[in-house]
């Protein structure tokens, strides 16, 4: 059975064209604002204008408000990916290497302290690498000898604890206000297509002058991915 498809007119082409990319919707709610305020002098554009410009004012503000915490969360996140790398490459090696000479390389204290060797600390993923060092720690307690170097592994693991918290705080609220933004998305799309209905009312016997008032061509280029075209701001530097 063949799937009846729905009249186009009755679908929302601003949404469907912006359904991936707020940064195409906001484009297209200003393109459409402006081309509004140009013609304000007939009372009919004047009330579409009027009643269109508080909902795109809204999506600008959490637009921006969006694109700001998007760079703070990826600026926390070079930050783990940053001290990841750290503990990976020097830190582990440095804690190695002072025990080795404390202990001796084979022995079994070494085994007790390092007991599946560096590799725990340079694989898997982000909170399980922040368990190791604490689990090393923990069993640095009872090397009072070694007392400098669990000293040197609690800094480093609170550094760990607080760009890690930072970070998964950020992506909670990106999306939030991610959430949030969908919402105001979709509700500008709606004016958009209600004005459309009164422009056609308006413009019936000459429906081709609509096109003025609404960028064409970013409604029919659908397709590209969000994270293609979003900008990143500059993240905020660290507490």
């Amino acid at each position: 059975m063949t799937e009846l498809k729905t009249w186009h007119y009755l679908e929302n082409q601003f949404e469907n064209a912006t359904k991936n990319s707020f940064k195409r919707a906001n484009i297209l709610g200003e393109d459409h604002l402006a081309k509004l305020a140009a013609e304000q002098s007939d009372p009919d554009i004047a009330f579409l204008f009027e009643r269109f410009q508080p909902v795109q004012i809204l999506f600008v503000e959490r637009y921006t408000g969006w694109l700001k915490i998007k760079g703070v969360y990826k600026g926390w996140t070079q930050r783990m990916e940053e001290i990841q790398d750290k503990l990976s490459s020097d830190k582990i090696a440095e804690w190695d290497n002072k025990i080795k000479a404390e202990v001796g390389e084979d022995s079994a204290e070494h085994t007790t302290l390092l007991p599946n060797g560096r590799e725990p600390f340079q694989t898997g993923g982000r909170d399980a690498r922040i368990l190791e060092v604490k689990g090393l720690s923990k069993r640095l307690e009872d090397f009072p000898a070694l007392a400098a170097v669990k000293a040197d592994v609690d800094t480093f693991v609170a550094q760990m604890d607080s760009i890690r918290n930072n970070q998964q705080q950020k992506e909670d609220l990106v999306e939030k206000t991610s959430d949030a933004l969908e919402k105001m998305r979709k509700a500008m799309c709606n004016m958009m297509y209600g004005n459309l209905g009164r422009l056609m009312d308006k413009y019936m016997n000459g429906p081709l002058v609509i096109d003025r008032f609404f960028e064409l061509q970013l409604i029919r280029e659908t397709g590209k991915d969000e994270e293609e075209v979003e900008p990143i701001l500059p993240a905020e530097p660290p507490v």
